[in-house]
Parts: C-alpha cells; sequence; structure tokens
C-alpha cells in the first residue's frame, strides 16, 4: 500500500451546537494546486474557515467535524499521485462516519480523490458537475497537460494504467449515465468526441440562461438518476460562475452563471433530499485584484452552501 507523506495542518477539530438536533458533518480542506500552475488556490480551504464556512454548517444543525488541511508539501519527495492517494484516504474516512462531506479546494483535480471515495460509499452516486470545462480529458487529449482537466477521465476509468504514472491506484467507479455537466463553455475537441461517444449530459451556461437553472437541473437529474432514488455529490467549480460575479479565480470564462443561477441551484439540490457531499473548488484568493473581489467570490459559495442546505437539513440515508 502506498504510503504517502502528506502535511496535514490541523488535528481533528469538532464543533457542535448544543441547542440543536445534529446530524454529522466533516469538512476538509484539500490545499492542493498539484493540478495547475496557479498556488493561490491552497488558500482557499482556510480563506473559507475566516469567512465562517464552519459556522454555517452549524448554523444548519450538523455536528462538525474539521479534518484540517490535505496539503501537496511532503517529506521526501513523493509522487503527485501518492498525494492524491493520501486525499482519497481522507475522504474515505470522513465518508465512512458522516452523513454529509464537505471537501474545499485547492484545484479541480482534488475531486478526482473526493468523489471517488464517495463512490466506494455510495456505488450508485449521481454526479452534478458544475464548471466552465469539462474536465475529462485524457493525457493523449490534453492541450496542457494538467491534471485539473483530467478528474472525470480518471472517475470513469477513461485513462490506462500506466497513462498516468502513480494513479494506478484509482478505483474509478463512475459510469457516464450517472455524471451531468452544467454550465459548460469551454470544451477542447478530445473532451467533445468522449462527451459525445459516450452520450454524457451536459447542458451549457446559454442553455442554462435561455431555458432556466430549475428546468435545466429537471432535464438533467431525469437522466442521471430517473428513479430520483440515488444520493448525490455536487462538485462545484467556481468559475462555473462569470468572471464578473466571481472573479477570483484561475480560468475565467466569460458568459458564466448568475448569482440567480447559483441560488437556484442550491434549492433544487436542497429539494432532492439526496445531497451527501460536495465540492468547492478553484477559489483562488490570489487571483481577486482586492478583498472586495475575493469577497464576492467567497460570497457566492458562502450563499450556495446555505441554501444547499435548506432550510431544514435532509441528508441521504442508506437502508441497504
Amino acid at each position: 500500500m502506498l504510503q504517502p507523506l502528506v502535511h496535514r495542518t490541523k488535528v481533528s477539530q469538532k464543533y457542535s451546537n448544543e441547542s440543536l438536533h445534529y446530524h454529522r458533518a466533516g469538512l476538509l480542506g484539500a490545499a492542493i494546486n498539484l493540478g495547475q500552475d496557479k498556488g493561490g488556490v491552497s488558500l482557499a480551504p482556510d480563506s473559507l474557515r475566516k469567512n465562517h464556512i464552519t459556522q454555517q454548517l452549524l448554523d444548519h444543525g450538523f455536528r462538525v467535524e474539521d479534518f484540517g488541511n490535505v496539503t501537496n508539501r511532503s517529506g521526501r519527495g513523493d509522487t503527485v499521485g501518492d498525494v492524491f492517494f493520501a486525499l482519497y484516504e481522507e475522504c474515505l474516512a470522513m465518508a465512512a462516519d458522516k452523513d454529509f462531506s464537505l471537501v474545499v479546494g485547492g484545484d479541480h483535480s482534488i475531486a478526482l480523490s473526493s468523489v471517488a471515495a464517495q463512490l466506494k460509499k455510495y456505488p450508485d452516486l449521481s454526479v452534478l458537475w458544475v464548471d466552465a470545462h469539462g474536465d475529462i480529458n485524457t493525457p493523449s487529449t490534453s492541450p496542457t497537460g494538467n491534471l485539473h482537466g483530467m478528474p472525470v477521465a480518471l472517475l470513469l476509468g477513461l485513462i490506462e494504467s500506466g497513462e498516468l504514472p502513480g494513479f494506478e491506484w484509482h478505483p474509478g467507479g463512475l459510469r457516464p449515465e450517472k455524471i451531468a455537466y452544467i454550465g459548460v463553455r469551454d470544451l477542447d475537441a478530445g473532451e467533445k468526441k468522449i462527451i459525445s461517444d459516450l452520450g454524457i449530459a451536459l447542458y451549457t451556461a446559454e442553455e442554462v440562461n435561455d431555458r432556466g437553472m430549475s428546468r435545466v437541473l429537471s432535464d438533467a437529474m431525469m437522466k442521471i438518476d430517473p428513479e430520483g432514488i440515488s444520493p448525490l455529490h455536487l462538485s462545484f467549480d467556481i468559475d462555473g460562475v462569470d468572471p464578473e460575479l466571481a472573479p477570483a479565480t484561475g480560468l475565467r470564462v466569460p458568459g458564466g452563471l448568475n448569482k440567480q443561477h447559483v441560488h437556484e441551484l442550491g434549492e433544487f439540490v436542497a429539494q432532492t433530499g439526496r445531497l451527501v457531499s460536495a465540492d468547492f473548488v478553484e477559489l483562488n484568493p490570489e487571483e481577486a485584484a482586492n478583498n472586495e473581489e475575493l469577497l464576492e467570490s467567497v460570497g457566492i459559495l458562502l450563499d450556495l452552501l446555505d441554501t444547499m442546505l435548506g432550510q431544514d437539513t435532509v441528508v441521504y440515508h442508506s437502508y441497504a
């Protein structure tokens, strides 16, 4: 078994609000920037903590355990794959013990670990992937070779063993019919072919704007969970939002989702009653021109969290 030496910046901390009835939530920072070349994404977990993300979970009736941060710092030059294996192990531990898991990146490569861990617990997991990009390149199709453009390909098992050294451990497990893209507007040629060949549900930001988020999400869920029984994971990339509204990110693509779209997304997810986990990724404090821009971007994520947890927190329970 791999034994990565990965720095974890905090010991586990538990919080509770004694006046509330509890569900158990885990918060994990994936302070990892190995999927691309902008280091500032590793600052996002602590930026969100500073802006009271833990208190929001408490306010929704959760007993919260903060698992600290997994980072890419290592004592002896471990591979990139080792770091993501360590993140996978942390996510597995959190999923095993919690009703709701929130992983805060970090770039979107962190989802190759977080979603894989949820698939281990819930093999029939449905995934809503909100992003300007497809993140489904393989090493042979990627124009850049950046890992944050490949997590969906890894999750779907599209990358052959040895094609991405260090990731031979990855279990895959996601089926193409169980994922839907929302808000996409910047796909590479190879990604377009993969998505078309696999018949993956995809809704562009333009389609969301034309039809409305609620109708798009209803269609998406009918495709990835037609019986309405599967646990749900939300992987939310801040660059899915228009950069005029959320500028603190590294890959800005105009024409993205607006705040009302994000609010409706949160409401829809809450109403399913099947949300088990989420990722918030690609927030980059160093890409904000000033503190106001950072707070605008952070605010969108915190508002989404507040909305998707709903007035009365409902979490998925498996009776299998």
